[in-house]
């Protein structure tokens, strides 16, 4: 129930915040929902409509979700940051992803339309539903993205037979 209740929280603010920045899912943005196999991966990236300030950027998996990052071909914009009380704030697990929109050296300017990162690695580590959040500098919500990790047809067959034998032996 508590699931619930965040999630519609979520996606309402998600809902009223700006889409300039959006989570991408093997290159689609902001798809509708994502379905896969436990086990699985999938490269989630960041893209921009060109509306939003750059700026710094923060994603993390929800507290619930069984899945994890890897950000080893990422590139330079996106690193770990280990800040246990701004995890707990935002509600996701600690340590999350620092990832940085801007040029160091000059005031902030709007970030350029397209892909601005790829490569991060989604990993299910089984099933169940994950959900990605992505957070501004001042940790307004700005973009989630569901997940949804589904048994492997092997795995449901074996648990049918499963299940099958255990009635077999009650008789």
């Amino acid at each position: 129930m508590k699931r619930m209740i965040l999630s519609a929280i979520l996606l309402f603010a998600a809902s009223s915040a700006y889409a300039g920045v959006l989570i991408s899912v093997d290159g689609v943005a902001n798809p509708d929902a994502v379905y896969m196999y436990a086990s699985d991966t999938v490269n989630i990236g960041i893209v921009s409509d060109g509306l939003n300030q750059s700026g710094t950027y923060y994603m993390g998996l929800a507290i619930y979700s069984n899945a994890s990052l890897d950000i080893t071909n990422a590139g330079d914009k996106v690193y770990w940051l280990d800040w246990e009380e701004l995890a707990g704030t935002l509600g996701i697990r600690n340590p999350f992803l620092g990832i940085d929109l801007m040029d160091p050296y000059f005031p902030p300017e709007p970030v350029p339309a397209g892909v601005l990162v790829e490569n991060i690695i989604f990993h299910c580590e089984g099933v169940g539903e994950s959900m990605l959040l992505l957070f501004d500098e001042n940790s307004n919500l700005v973009d989630s993205q569901y997940l949804t990790e589904v048994p492997e047809p092997a795995t449901l067959g074996l648990l049918g037979l499963g299940g099958l034998m255990l009635l077999r032996k009650k008789r």
